[in-house]
């Protein structure tokens, strides 16, 4: 059994969230995640066991295709808009988002009652945000060409230095029907790490202008300023509507 040192562990489980495809806006999971309190040492070992397999997502997947049958006939591409920006929402990215939000009932064991409605709305809801987010990174002038592919090149490295980790993204390639780590990393995913590296560039922004108060602690302050980036995603996503065709 693979061993994992406890200061890679939650590095892994970062890994976990930002690529599994479990994502909803605001909860990755139904049920917080069972992690052990328990304080170790650096050099304390833990097991790692992926908590999902390559049958799992595969099973999510054809339920995802099963949901897309039912849309065969509608053309469900979207065009939203504000006095400045409009954003035109493919069908292609909006059904990676229905795969996603199925998959993650999947892992939670929640398929009882699936209304594809209600995915395809979340789905589209999930898409619009990751527009409000690029629109404001553009606002604030962030490099989205070769500082977003250095930072997408680093991360891919630093994850696949870890053994686990190049068995969790095994898995995902297998059960996603992808070609290859770059296929993952650079198309599947790479809303995911892009919408990451956007408020790394924009942290020094919100620090900048909302200083730590001296009561504050660091993790009240972290909470506080990435409250306020939210704050202004949300603002711009519903800043954005539908155009009718």
């Amino acid at each position: 059994m693979a061993k994992l040192k406890r200061c890679h562990y939650y590095f892994i489980f970062i890994l976990f969230i930002f690529m599994s495809v479990f994502l909803a806006p605001n909860t990755l999971f139904n049920e917080e995640p069972n992690i052990s309190k328990t304080p170790l040492s650096e050099n304390d070992e833990m097991e790692f066991n992926p908590p999902f397999n390559a049958n799992d997502i595969k099973q999510a997947v054809e339920l995802k295709n099963d949901i897309l049958e039912q849309f065969k006939d509608e053309k469900y591409a979207v065009t939203f808009a504000n006095n400045e920006y409009e954003v035109i929402i493919s069908e292609e990215y909006i059904n990676k988002w229905i795969e996603r939000l199925v998959i993650n009932r999947v892992m939670s064991d929640n398929t009882d009652y699936i209304n594809p409605i209600e995915i395809l709305q979340s789905a589209t809801t999930n898409a619009l945000r990751y527009e409000s987010i690029l629109i404001i990174a553009e606002l604030n002038n962030v490099d989205m060409e070769k500082g977003l592919f250095n930072y997408l090149e680093s991360y891919k490295e630093e994850m696949l230095s870890i053994e686990d980790t190049r068995k969790i993204t095994g898995i995902l390639i297998e059960g996603l029907g992808l070609e290859d780590k770059n296929e993952l990393f650079f198309e599947y995913d790479v809303d995911h790490y892009t919408k990451n590296y956007i408020w790394l560039q924009l942290r020094p922004k919100y620090e900048k202008e909302n200083p730590k108060k001296n009561d504050e602690t660091v993790v009240d302050y972290n909470d506080h300023i990435l409250n306020l980036y939210n704050e202004d995603i949300n603002k711009m996503l519903e800043s954005l509507k539908l155009v009718e065709e």
